[in-house]
């Protein structure tokens, strides 16, 4: 009866640490994706500003074959920048990847993430 109820203990304590990784490890995807897009915005925000000293030197340009292509540059790197621009589209809760028991190790503190039964300590 002792070690049953030792069992069921150490089940629940294997469960809770299972919630608490799996809501870390959303956390932690959601911060990433939240990084990636900063570093996103920051690019296409410091990409507006050499977008429009791009345009003002290719005014300058003397040749017209030389204005050509460094208009068909120009017209690139404009749509790259508004496609790599994470604020193109209205911000939303991003999804999170599908979640292997792997993904959960880093976050169970010495918890198997493959039941109560392997134990704390199992690596």
């Amino acid at each position: 009866m002792e070690e049953e109820h030792k069992e069921a203990e150490r089940q629940r304590q294997w469960e809770v640490a299972m919630e608490r990784a799996e809501a870390a490890f959303r956390e932690d995807c959601r911060a990433k994706i939240l990084h990636k897009q900063l570093s996103c915005w920051q690019t296409a925000e410091a990409l507006d500003a050499y977008l429009t000293a791009m345009r003002a030197k290719i005014e300058t340009l003397p040749e017209e074959a030389e204005r050509e292509a460094a208009w068909a540059w120009l017209d690139w790197a404009q749509d790259y920048r508004r496609r790599m621009d994470p604020l193109s589209v209205p911000p939303a809760m991003p999804a999170i990847p599908k979640l292997a028991h792997s993904d959960l190790e880093r976050f169970l503190d010495g918890w198997s993430p493959y039941g109560s039964h392997v134990g704390r300590g199992w690596r």
